[in-house]
């Protein structure tokens, strides 16, 4: 029995760290090309400009 619940274990800790590691590909090819389109100190900006302008729009409400 214990085999099993270890196998069983094994098998969602792998399917866990297989979906977090596709999110991280996913992010990593999302802001790669975010930077090639926005060249510079241009992606900073940009990215710091939308968290304050989505903080301001959720303490607005």
């Amino acid at each position: 029995m214990g085999d099993f619940v270890g196998s069983i274990g094994q098998g969602i800790s792998g399917l866990v760290g297989g979906s977090i590691h596709a999110l991280s590909q996913a992010f990593d090819t999302v802001v790669g090309t975010l930077q090639q389109m926005l060249p510079g100190p241009l992606f900073p900006i940009a990215v710091i400009g939308v968290v304050l302008l989505t903080f301001w729009w959720l303490f607005k409400k």
